[in-house]
């Protein structure tokens, strides 16, 4: 469990000590050490702690750990007892021993059945919410380089295209309307998103598997522009950079500025491109 007890603390008590939230129970943290107060723990299970302590099981573990840690002081490493004062908060609430959380599950089950399933159900949870948060982690970082060699591909593209002849009074030279480009602005519509605005440009042939691989990462996208490949699209996405200030572009990412509304950006593309708009109903 890679999560610290320090991490679930919500609310002080007194100078370090914190009430912390450990799955349904309410645990008492020293937030200097990250400990937890087993007395307290032991007592709301109708248990001692000492009786625990002298169990012959639990010294093992506690040697375990200890000779693991490599502490010079095994005792000191592994406890901390809080000694009542003056003051009542600490007498009442705070004085206890205070222990590792490597130790709360053979605490748990020592105490009772039903506490022990409780805290290993817990345990269960934060390795199945890691193990999430790893995937999406891996999966946004796979993503990004997909993006990255998309940029390069595009960018190698459009030079390539540079040095090409085309007659515009002849049309297209291709007649597979498949090999035809688009250009296509996408809104993402997710709250995560740093540029909600995703510019994809490809040949027909492969529209669809591109619009599919990016609502498996956007499910509630929306195609909001489309535009009929011609000769003045082969550089358009350099030419938006260029002419239009009111955008962030990272990549294939797009963010309005400064009250810049996706209208006018269409709009302004369309005047850009000088090329037909077409909904996808008209292929």
């Amino acid at each position: 469990m890679q999560t610290s007890l320090i991490d679930v603390c919500y609310e002080q008590i007194k100078d370090h000590y914190w009430y912390g939230l450990f799955g349904n129970f309410r645990l008492i943290i020293d937030r200097n050490t990250g400990y937890f107060n087993a007395t307290k723990l032991c007592h709301e299970g109708g248990k001692r702690l000492d009786n625990w302590l002298r169990n012959k099981e639990s010294k093992k573990l506690i040697d375990y750990y200890s000779n693991k840690n490599d502490s010079s002081n095994v005792r000191n490493h592994f406890f901390e007892v809080k000694k009542g004062n003056k003051d009542e908060i600490y007498n009442k609430v705070l004085s206890g021993t205070y222990l590792p959380k490597q130790l709360i599950l053979s605490l748990a089950l020592w105490i009772s059945l039903e506490f022990y399933d409780k805290v290993y159900t817990i345990i269960e949870s934060y390795f199945v919410n890691e193990f999430n948060e790893r995937y999406r982690s891996d999966i946004d970082k796979l993503y990004g380089k997909i993006q990255i060699i998309e940029y390069e591909m595009d960018r190698l593209r459009s030079e390539n295209e540079k040095y090409r002849k085309f007659e515009e009074d002849k049309g297209l030279k291709t007649v597979d309307t498949k090999k035809l480009h688009t250009f296509t602005l996408i809104r993402k519509n997710s709250a995560t998103s740093k540029r909600d605005i995703y510019v994809m440009r490809s040949q027909r042939l492969n529209y669809n598997n591109n619009i599919k691989r990016l609502k498996q990462k956007y499910p509630n996208l929306e195609i909001i522009l489309e535009l009929r490949y011609n000769l003045d699209s082969i550089n358009l996405f350099d030419r938006i950079k260029e002419q239009l200030e009111n955008i962030d572009v990272h990549y294939n990412g797009i963010k309005l500025l400064n009250g810049y509304t996706e209208e006018q950006f269409i709009q302004d593309i369309k005047e850009i491109a000088n090329a037909n708009v077409i909904s996808m109903m008209e292929y």
